[in-house]
């Protein structure tokens, strides 16, 4: 057993934990130190597939001219990360101060108090044992930054305008941050309204962003760089998990909302707008890309999944039942799919 898969245990063991922990300074400190140590054993056991040409790309010269578009269109990543490598010297460490900024995004996204979700507290190491998110931590580095960046513009704040320039930051951090675009426009407009809904003149809008989303998602796949290849090799093939993921919620949706297509929409629009998204963008990207859609599409709805799933339990037994259950069913493909689990065998040499 290899430190980076003992470290992972410990964080599955810590979810389970915290699904009975009370959240305070103590427990939360705890949590952000323990996430942040296994990190730290991730980065230092080795790189993986696109992590070693991320590493390897902090020490290249990257031509910004306009010749070369793959690398001005995510100058924030591009820029960002070499300049990081300045400061540090080295690139294990360039790496865990990343990390450091993404887990502090998550803890601000689900304790701050300006979410009226309530999300429960065993969200947060949850979502770092998930699979989705271990294949970003471990390998899809950029398309993970910029839904970590998504996740904190979209649960950490109520000013539209605050939302939007971040969002625009994840969108130069990866293209494909443009799937977000309608689900951030929709919630927005929800918010500015008295009625909780889109007025037509919205309404249009929102169609307009989806179908500027669907193309931008396409020219976002595309690519003359290694980097842009790199997702072939890997052999990753979670196509079934993914879409099994999405119809689930879907049908969860569907029972929550006591089979009311107008509370459906109303409650859950976010999970019909990643299941309708991925139902359109997989089979036209298919293989890698389609699922690294998949990916940025659950990073995004989790927390806010957990927190509607966990108000449907009144009592407290079986409201602990349930999260024990969601956990196990959440950690489960790690460990059914030898293209997740292997990442977590990667020992330092």
């Amino acid at each position: 057993m290899t430190l980076e898969l003992t470290g992972y245990l410990g964080i599955c063991l810590l979810t389970l934990l915290s699904t009975l922990m009370p959240k305070n300074i103590l427990t939360i400190a705890l949590m952000f130190v323990a996430i942040v140590v296994y990190m730290g054993i991730v980065r230092f056991s080795g790189w993986d597939y696109d992590m070693y040409l991320y590493a390897t790309m902090l020490h290249a010269n990257l031509d910004f001219s306009l010749d070369n578009i793959y690398y001005v269109r995510e100058f924030v990543y591009w820029l960002g990360m070499p300049l990081l490598f300045d400061q540090t010297g080295d690139e294990v460490w360039t790496f865990i101060i990343t990390d450091i900024v993404w887990v502090s995004f998550i803890f601000y996204a689900v304790l701050n108090k300006k979410n009226d979700r309530n999300i429960p507290f065993f969200c947060i190491p949850f979502m770092v044992c998930f699979f989705p998110l271990l294949m970003g931590y471990e390998n899809i580095y950029r398309q993970f930054l910029s839904s970590m960046m998504v996740l904190f513009a979209f649960y950490g704040f109520r000013n539209k305008y605050i939302i939007y320039v971040l969002g625009m930051l994840a969108l130069f951090i990866h293209n494909s941050a443009i799937i977000y675009l309608p689900l951030l426009y929709l919630y927005s407009a929800r918010r500015s309204s008295s009625r909780d809904k889109l007025n037509p003149i919205q309404l249009v809008i929102f169609v307009f962003t989806f179908l500027v989303m669907i193309g931008g998602v396409y020219y976002s796949s595309l690519g003359d760089s290694e980097l842009a290849k790199s997702s072939n090799s890997t052999g990753i093939s979670l196509g079934p998990a993914y879409a099994a993921l999405f119809t689930l919620f879907f049908l969860l949706s569907v029972f929550m909302s006591k089979f009311n297509l107008k509370n459906m929409i109303r409650d859950y629009a976010y999970i019909l707008y990643a299941f309708i998204s991925f139902l359109i963008v997989f089979p036209v990207l298919g293989g890698a890309q389609g699922e690294r859609v998949g990916m940025m599409l659950l990073i995004i709805i989790i927390p806010m999944f957990i927190a509607d799933f966990d108000r449907l339990f009144k009592d407290p037994a079986l409201r602990w039942v349930s999260r024990l259950a969601f956990v196990l069913l959440g950690l489960a493909p790690t460990f059914l799919f030898s293209s997740a689990f292997n990442f977590l065998k990667t020992a330092s040499s």
